[in-house]
């Protein structure tokens, strides 16, 4: 099976849209709304020790935390460096970018410029923005305006053409035009920045400003965040701003992470805010919308922008900006933002007049999720799967030999691969091609187009020892730790033949369905790489999907070539993302490879 090909695509989705102040803790004025007051000091120094031993576990630089609770900021501090490698401390002002949790900013000034008259959620995003369109007839004729902030377009992510810098804001909401819904409209939560820039732009038209303009003076000034603003310039003018982070849990390495211009996704991402601030939007929020004694918002469309739109899944729902779920029966309003070198969270129980805040400068932190917990419980209280008979053994083994058997597979020592990818729900193409050399070199080449026009170049190296990442629209990245130990079994040319020495452990765990196919589900573990689930057909024994919590990859039209088997057709289904479709074109094996192609 062409593992490496496997590898290609599974990273071409890591780009995503894509890594020591004293506190303060105020008491609650209201000792009467607050039950826990006694005990309120303890009970923060407890949430405060489990978040830091946290933070130095994950390898976070720096962060800030701000907690409200009854209208009162009653703790708020800043954590380890918002410049690592001058060990400048963060404080409870230092600015971080706040990733999508700007989206609730700017489902907020929709709702603003509806009171005012000048937009109605019914609308239908033409009606203001002429070239606004969806690739589907009846989505395109029926889509509102509140569809963009719900994530119901029916489109999955069209981020990749944000990715190369080269599109305008109107470019990028033409693109997703050419992007083939993956759901009816309303039918799948599927979230869509492309569809919260176009959001931004509605309110720029009616407004007769830009969207940044409106919601700097019309959001940020009334509820006193003076310390915000929307622009990567403006953050770094800045006296106290905290640079982006990447650190890598195997080595210990901490590298920055080059700063990335947010202007054309905008009203999807932008917002770069600070601790001290953002409980100003706390405080907005859970004062249902009034800054100051005035209102911002009138009470129906407040309600409007924190009521249940769309179902994400199961029991959560999505607002206009705002994830929903609940904790022991209590609604929870929550959104986390990803950028490059940060991360953040935004949560609050309205029912408990309770939120927080936290900002954080490393890119992809699970500390954001795992700290929601920590202060709900901190401050207000105190089925298998069906294993089937088959040994992990027999299976492997019947894997390799529906796959031409190891003798055959032997016989190759080498592979060059031509292929096409659609980004089907990307609204891009591309092309490229594969190469392979036993023992384990690869390189991979893409070349992404948007409207005719290379907007893109994807390539990926490892020549045996060094695995490099090099996208053209920045600076190529050496892969280290784990990121280097996946690629080094991936890269393996006999990666199913050498099973018994790839993986420690091979446990076949259950058995699902793959389409209508019957298949196995199969957990490989290694020393060192990730850990890799295969559903295995029952019948053919072929490879029929690999999967994590967030992808996964589909194989399809085997054909026979020199006396192997493999996949002419892989579908990688992300559910951010959406689908990408890759086609093989043509197979050669056993080509001289000159080994200089595998180094960038």
């Amino acid at each position: 099976m062409n593992k490496t090909l496997f590898a290609l695509t599974f990273r071409l989705l890591l780009f995503s849209f894509l890594v020591a102040a004293m506190p303060v803790v105020i008491a609650a004025q209201n000792a009467t709304q607050l039950p826990i007051a006694d005990d309120l000091q303890l009970r923060l120094a407890k949430i405060e020790a489990k978040a830091e031993a946290r933070r130095k576990e994950l390898g976070i630089p720096g962060m800030s935390l701000a907690i409200v609770k009854d209208g009162e900021i009653i703790y708020m501090k800043g954590f380890g460096y918002r410049d690592f490698e001058n060990q400048m401390p963060v404080t409870v002002d230092t600015q971080f970018a706040i990733g999508s949790a700007t989206k609730s900013f700017t489902a907020l000034s929709v709702l603003m410029s509806q009171d005012e008259g000048k937009l109605s959620l019914e609308d239908n995003p033409k009606k203001y923005l002429p070239y606004f369109k969806i690739n589907q007839p009846d989505i395109d004729k029926n889509i509102q305006i509140r569809d963009l902030l719900s994530h119901s377009s029916g489109l999955a992510r069209t981020d990749l053409a944000a990715l190369s810098g080269k599109l305008t804001r109107e470019e990028l909401i033409k693109i997703a035009g050419e992007a083939k819904p993956t759901a009816g409209l309303r039918e799948n939560f599927q979230y869509q920045n492309t569809m919260y820039v176009a959001a931004g732009e509605v309110v720029a038209k009616v407004q007769n400003t830009s969207w940044e303009t409106f919601v700097q003076q019309r959001i940020l000034s009334p509820l006193g965040m003076t310390n915000s603003n929307l622009t990567v310039a403006e953050m770094q003018r800045s006296k106290d701003f905290s640079f982006g982070y990447a650190y890598n849990p195997e080595t210990k390495a901490t590298r920055i992470v080059p700063t990335r211009e947010t202007t054309p996704t905008a009203p999807a991402g932008s917002i770069n805010s600070s601790a001290r601030d953002m409980a100003q939007w706390l405080k907005f929020v859970l004062s249902k919308g009034e800054a100051v004694g005035k209102r911002l918002v009138s009470e129906q469309g407040f309600e409007e922008w924190l009521k249940p739109h769309q179902n994400v899944g199961g029991k959560p729902f999505y607002a206009f900006g705002w994830f929903l779920n609940d904790w022991k029966g209590m609604k929870v309003i929550v959104h986390g933002g990803n950028s490059f070198g940060f991360n953040s969270q935004v949560a609050m129980i309205p029912e408990k007049h309770l939120g927080f805040v936290l900002l954080t400068n490393v890119t992809f932190s699970p500390l954001r999720d795992e700290l929601t917990p920590i202060i709900w419980n901190g401050i207000l209280g105190p089925p298998e799967a069906e294993v089937p008979k088959v040994g992990s053994d027999e299976l492997m083994s019947k894997t390799v030999n529906a796959l031409g058997s190891e003798i055959n597979l032997r016989h190759i020592n080498s592979r060059v691969t031509k292929f096409t990818v659609d980004f089907v729900n990307q609204g891009l193409k591309g092309s490229g091609t594969s190469f392979e050399k036993a023992p384990n070199l690869t390189a991979n080449v893409v070349t992404v187009n948007a409207f005719g026009k290379e907007i893109a170049t994807l390539s990926d190296y490892f020549d045996g020892t060094n695995a490099v990442k090099k996208p053209s629209f920045q600076a190529a990245d050496i892969l280290k730790g784990q990121d280097l130990e996946d690629v080094k079994l991936s890269s393996n040319f006999y990666y199913l033949a050498d099973w018994k020495r790839n993986f420690k452990d091979v446990k076949v765990v259950g058995i699902g369905k793959v389409g209508d196919e019957e298949a196995y589900k199969v957990v490989l573990k290694s020393e060192k790489a990730s850990d890799v689930t295969l559903y295995v057909s029952t019948k053919s024994f072929l490879p029929l999907k690999r999967s994590n919590a967030q992808t996964s990859l589909i194989y399809a039209d085997y054909r026979e070539v020199d006396g192997v088997i493999l996949p002419y057709k892989w579908t990688l289904s992300d559910q951010d993302w959406g689908d990408l479709v890759i086609s093989v074109k043509e197979i050669k094996h056993n080509v001289k490879i000159d080994d200089a192609v595998f180094k960038p």
